[in-house]
């Protein structure tokens, strides 16, 4: 811990204590986590379980989202787990409902639709957070929420307490592991307690996000609304459009054999046009030939022997004795005789059977599928800072020097490529801060006093350090006058 100084605790759990620090490298602030082990737990069980918790850390880490609390690294120090993490200007869920009172349906179900996202491309990187609760939603001035605590209950294992029993899935409570649906149930219990200012007790029909909430606590695991159900429902308490939830798609119909696809679409028994019916009666083998298919032929050969024909004489005359051959005395292929269960093939949409084509050169349909062309994706463009400003308002001052100071209202905007990108930028007067951009600009104002007792110049900067890098610089010039 020699790269970090810890400054003061802004929070504790069951879990441990959450502490703000400095990071003396990167000259930044931090969010460190002590993980707490339990004091029964022997050396092998403690190296053990520091070992997994740096391993749940690094998975943790590959997590980037806008609504996710980014992980750095996880440190040990005197056998004790350190994770280390962003530090976000937030207040948790569980604070802000229990000092201004319960949420609005939509306001909650934004949180959620903020939420769900978060752990929706955490399952899709075969991560499960195990502890989502009020205490590890982060709601933000500048956004909906953001979720912290990755990787630690859901991987820390046995010996280890499961978090707060009111939002553990039944199926954890019982066995100690839940996958990808345990955390949805965690997140209707987290927001049935946004929307009534209680712990859940199992089933919350009555609370403001009404079924969507109660599907969530649904006791049975496969019971549960998959993550796009639930954002559909989700949108809908919020008062946005939902998206469509996607269908499964249909199976595909079993290949018909040759006999099924040759036989006419109304009457599989029957023959294709212009092919008479089987004569009845014992004894009965074959089935009349229609003599339009005997001139079709002749007519196909004779066209055959005049193109090779007119080859021969583009040559000079010069024709190879097998080019002779075919042209004086053509073989074409043997018919097949059709017999009353083999019923002559019957022109399709799919497979067209010329009126003037022999029998030899009809084409036998192929059973197999043409491949489907890959769908092509469209990446949205990395996350980038486009421009960064900083404004001070006075930017001249020109009254009376005073001992008390002279009050500067300073305004930071930030713009980004896309919504939900989250900055971290520093400016005059404030510490790191790492804020979450919903409608792809982020603006704030804040007060700092300067020296007013003389004349001078002060230079106020802000310099943005994620995603991308960007700078600014804005000047207040005291030109106060003594009195």
């Amino acid at each position: 811990m020699d790269r970090y100084r810890l400054d003061y605790a802004i929070g504790a759990g069951g879990m441990g204590i959450v502490w703000r620090a400095r990071d003396l490298h990167l000259q930044r602030m931090v969010a460190i986590k002590e993980v707490r082990l339990p004091a029964a737990l022997t050396e092998p069980e403690r190296v053990a379980l520091a070992d997994r918790a740096t391993r749940a850390a690094a998975d943790a880490a590959r997590l980037e989202h806008p609504a996710i609390v980014t992980v750095h690294e996880v440190v040990i120090d005197d056998g004790r787990p350190w994770i280390v993490m962003d530090l976000v200007d937030a207040r948790s869920l569980d604070e802000r409902v229990r000092a201004e009172g319960p949420l609005s349906p939509a306001e909650a179900a934004e949180i959620g639709l903020a939420v769900l996202d978060a752990l929706r491309a955490a399952h899709e990187a075969g991560i499960v957070h195990g502890d989502v609760k009020p205490a590890n939603v982060l709601v933000c001035p500048e956004g909906p929420a953001l979720l912290t605590d990755f990787a630690v209950a859901a991987t820390l294992g046995d010996g280890v307490p499961l978090g707060d029993p009111a939002y553990v899935a039944p199926e954890r409570r019982r066995s100690g592991e839940g996958g990808p649906a345990a955390d949805l149930f965690s997140l209707g219990a987290t927001l049935a307690f946004a929307t009534t200012g209680r712990d859940p007790s199992g089933t919350e029909s009555d609370t403001a996000l009404g079924a969507a909430v109660t599907a969530l606590l649904a006791r049975d695991p496969l019971a549960r609304p998959s993550v796009a159900a639930a954002r559909a429902a989700l949108s809908v308490a919020a008062g946005r459009d939902p998206d469509p939830v996607p269908q499964e798609p249909p199976s595909p119909t079993p290949a018909l054999d040759a006999r099924q696809q040759w036989a006419s679409p109304t009457d599989t028994t029957t023959t294709a046009t212009n092919h008479a019916e089987p004569e009845s009666g014992p004894g009965t083998t074959k089935r009349k030939r229609s003599p339009e298919l005997k001139v079709a032929a002749l007519v196909g050969i004779g066209v055959l022997a005049f193109l090779i024909g007119i080859g021969t004489l583009g040559r000079g005359g010069d024709a190879t004795p097998q080019a002779a051959q075919v042209a004086t005395n053509p073989s074409p292929s043997p018919t097949p005789t059709a017999s009353p269960d083999q019923p002559s093939p019957t022109a399709t949409a799919t497979n067209p059977v010329s009126p003037n084509a022999s029998p030899s050169t009809r084409r036998v349909p192929a059973t197999t599928t043409r491949p489907a062309k890959p769908r092509t994706t469209t990446v949205p463009p990395r996350a980038a800072i486009l421009s960064a400003g900083i404004e001070t308002d006075p930017a001249t001052y020109t009254g009376p020097c005073t001992l008390t100071g002279l009050e500067v209202e300073v305004t930071v905007t930030i713009r980004t490529n896309q919504p939900g990108t989250r900055v971290t930028y520093v400016a005059t007067g404030h510490d790191t801060r790492t804020v979450t951009v919903t409608d792809g600009t982020y603006t704030t104002t804040y007060r700092v006093r300067i020296d007013n007792t003389r004349r001078n110049t002060y230079t106020f900067t802000l310099n943005v350090t994620s995603p991308s890098t960007a700078s600014a610089t804005a000047t207040v010039t005291n030109d106060c006058t003594r009195s």
